[in-house]
Formats: structure tokens, C-alpha cells, sequence
């Protein structure tokens, strides 16, 4: 697929068709099997829910991520996965990048992420750069010497300004790095018209800043990958676009944290953390519904790895004592316990497995309000992949240039404004 400037109409055609087909199957993405049984949408689906329940385990592995290519999947599950494909289809915006040894101390998946960014950015407006929310600097240090322009980075941890300070330094790299939070300081130094920001994996709100702030100071062009939709301030998204918001579609935090659910690249290791502790917070929970007479899941605070690695007493006891859920089982309730948790468990995951082709959706949706948010302002915008899902599935890329009506009042200074 062709890489394409985007324009108003056609990000809003798009926006208002994934939002007409997520609003349609709301109940199905939003409910939860693992706080209730039966789930809203059974009665509706009976013959889905029936198929989904009866799958083994060893079933569930196999095809989780992609329920649809299970050898005898319901029409409908593949009907939903081609819908969600062709809904969520992306050109890609850059090559694939060299093979270059990633740096000490940066993993691998790490390094091809930043190598993959920086070959989809290498025709940036011929402006200094500001590294957004930088860490330790990588993308900027490695975006500094590709193309030969001067970096600003700005990081919140003064440790990892240092760090990054004394590598930028090492490469010969032009880099300047400024101690802020950029949700909370003015930044009235750092964003100036002519800079260009670009910005690996940008959380939630921290997105949002970059898009919103470079927009309002005129910045020469702004190259964004947003990640962990659900890190918001407040308890809903909050649309940037007048397209998005004439749609009158909301999405809560607990909603947007669907995508970031998928264990695309997840280690062996992480995967199973996250089975054994699903088990034992579903023994809590029935231990607690034993206690108090009431059927309905409690929801719990998250808890530390180490309690997920200890012995399922351990983590009663601890979460017990944390939470003064006065919990005392003995071996019997927690042999009863365990066995209801691990059906209770297995039929959420295979429940869940209807979520699954809305992940990508959902994520569109706010790239897209996004990117429709730059182009109602004038900006041409490009949206594609960086890279491939395997790499990251967090892999959307926002690409803006400013209009040429702004570029003629942006591209004439790099310095400080005079004080007024």
C-alpha cells in the first residue's frame, strides 16, 4: 500500500467508519468474563458463547491471539477479524533499516524499534529535533547522526539526562538535554517554531502533550508512535479532533487498555506470570465470595511480581493483610478455591477470545483522532507502520508536516523568542 498525505475528509471517512463498526460490538469488546459470568453478550450470541466455552486449554494457547484461524472457528469470529483488517490496514512508512549491532546495554527488539523510527523519519523538515520524553536518548542520538541535525531531548529523570549526556557525547552528537515533565512545565525553551519533535512510544497523555504543543508553537513537523492509550489523566479519552467528537463515541481508561492486553512479543516467562496470577486473584475472589455471601467479583489493587512468584498461601496471606480482607482459609478451601479458579479462569480466556480483533480498532481510533486532529489544523499528514508487529505491535506511526501557510512563520527562527 502506498504511503499517502491524508486528508480532513478522507481521516474522517475513515474514523467514522471504525467508529459506526466498534460502537456496533460494544458489548462484546467491553465485556469482562474474568469479573462476570455469564458475560452481557451471551444471551445474544448464544451459539458463539456455546462453541468458545467448550474449548480445551491446549485449544485456547493455540489460537488466543487469533481465535479466527482455529480450524473450526464460527463464521462469525472471521467475519469480525477481516472486518477489523480491513478497517485497520496501514501502509508502511519506511524501509526496513540495516542490521546494525545494537549499543551495550539496549535489547535488541529495543534497538531494531528505534533503527525502524528513525528509517520511516529520515525526511523530517531540515530542523533541529527535540527527542520527546527521551530516557536516555537513543532515538535522538541515533536520529542526530543518520540525518546530521541538532537534538534536544527532554527527559524527566535527571539520571538518564546525565546518561544520555555522557552517550551523546561519546557519538559526537550535537545533544542538548532539558531536566522536565512535559505535562507539567511550559517547555517554553524547548518547543519553538522551526523544531521538530519525534517521539518512540509516547504514553497515553504524553502523546497527547506532543501533539497539542506542537501544534500551538508552530513546530516544522512532529513524528509520533503513541503507546499505553489507557495512561490518562482523566477517567475517558478526551477527543482532539471536532471529527472525532461529532462521532460521540467515548472510551474509558479500562476500555483502552484492551490493546495494550495483546501478547504479541510477551516472553514465555511474562505469559506465564500473567496465567498464575489471573488464577490466584480468582481464588481471592472466591474466597470472598464465600466470606461474604456476595456473588459478584471485588476488584483488586495490582500486586508485586514477587507475590505472583511465591506459593498461592503466600499470596493469600499477603493480599489479605494488605487489603484487611481478614482472609484465613484452611488447606480444604484453598484446594476448592483453586479447583474454581481454574475453570473459572479458562472459561474467561476462551470468553475473551471475542476481544481480540477489536484490540488494533481501538487503537486506531485514537491515532486517527489524532492524525485528523493535525490535518483539521492545515498540517499534511501521513499515518502508517514503522515497523512490523513483530517488532513492537505497537508500531503506528503519525507523520506531520506543518501547511504552507504555517511553515512560512515556523521554518524563520531555531532561537528563543524575544521577552515581550
Amino acid at each position: 500500500m502506498t504511503a499517502v498525505v491524508l486528508t480532513t475528509d478522507l481521516l474522517g471517512s475513515r474514523l467514522a467508519a471504525l467508529t459506526a463498526w466498534l460502537a456496533e460490538w460494544r458489548a462484546v469488546w467491553t465485556g469482562r468474563a474474568f469479573m462476570e459470568q455469564p458475560v452481557a453478550w451471551e444471551a445474544d450470541l448464544p451459539d458463539l458463547a456455546g462453541w468458545l466455552r467448550d474449548r480445551s486449554l491446549d485449544e485456547i494457547e493455540a489460537h488466543e491471539a487469533a481465535p479466527h484461524r482455529h480450524p473450526d472457528a464460527p463464521a462469525l469470529l472471521v467475519c469480525w477479524a477481516e472486518r477489523s483488517a480491513a478497517l485497520t490496514a496501514l501502509p508502511s512508512l519506511g524501509e526496513p533499516p540495516p542490521g546494525v549491532p545494537a549499543p551495550r546495554r539496549l535489547s535488541t527488539r529495543k534497538w531494531a524499534q528505534i533503527q525502524s523510527f528513525a528509517a520511516s523519519v529520515d525526511r523530517l523538515e531540515p530542523a533541529s529535533l527535540i527527542d520527546w520524553c527521551a530516557g536516555k536518548g537513543h532515538l535522538g542520538r541515533t536520529l542526530g547522526q543518520t540525518l546530521g541535525r541538532r537534538v534536544h531531548a527532554v527527559e524527566r529523570d535527571p539520571h538518564l539526562c546525565e546518561v544520555g549526556q555522557s552517550l551523546a557525547r561519546r557519538a559526537g552528537v550535537e545533544m542538548a538535554f532539558t531536566v522536565a515533565d512535559v505535562l507539567l512545565d511550559p517547555l517554553d525553551e524547548l518547543v519553538l517554531p522551526g523544531r521538530s519533535i519525534v517521539a518512540l512510544h509516547a504514553c497515553g497523555d504524553l502523546g497527547t502533550r506532543a501533539l497539542t504543543l506542537g501544534a500551538a508553537r508552530n513546530c516544522a513537523a512532529i513524528a509520533l508512535s503513541g503507546c499505553c492509550f489507557h495512561r490518562l489523566s482523566q477517567p475517558t479519552y478526551t477527543p482532539l479532533s471536532s471529527g472525532a467528537r461529532a462521532l460521540d463515541f467515548h472510551l474509558s481508561r479500562d476500555q483502552l487498555r484492551l490493546p495494550a492486553s495483546a501478547e504479541v512479543v510477551a516472553s514465555r516467562r511474562m505469559r506465564r506470570l500473567r496465567r498464575r496470577e489471573m488464577r490466584f486473584r480468582l481464588v481471592v475472589d472466591y474466597l470472598l465470595r464465600q466470606q461474604s455471601g456476595v456473588d459478584r467479583y471485588r476488584t483488586l489493587k495490582s500486586v508485586p511480581e514477587c507475590w505472583t512468584n511465591g506459593s498461592l498461601p503466600e499470596f493469600v496471606a499477603a493480599i489479605s493483610v494488605r487489603d484487611s480482607l481478614g482472609l484465613s482459609p484452611t488447606a480444604t478451601d484453598l484446594r476448592r478455591a483453586e479447583t474454581w479458579a481454574t475453570e473459572r479462569a479458562r472459561v474467561s480466556r476462551a470468553l475473551g477470545m471475542t476481544r481480540a480483533a477489536f484490540r488494533r480498532p481501538l487503537e486506531l481510533w485514537v491515532t486517527l483522532d489524532r492524525a485528523l486532529f493535525l490535518a483539521e489544523q492545515g498540517w499534511s499528514v501521513r499515518l502508517g507502520t514503522f515497523c512490523p508487529t513483530t517488532v513492537t505491535p505497537r508500531n503506528t506511526l503519525i507523520l506531520a508536516g506543518t501547511s504552507p501557510r504555517s511553515a512560512s512563520r515556523s521554518r524563520s527562527s531555531d532561537r528563543p523568542r524575544p521577552a515581550r
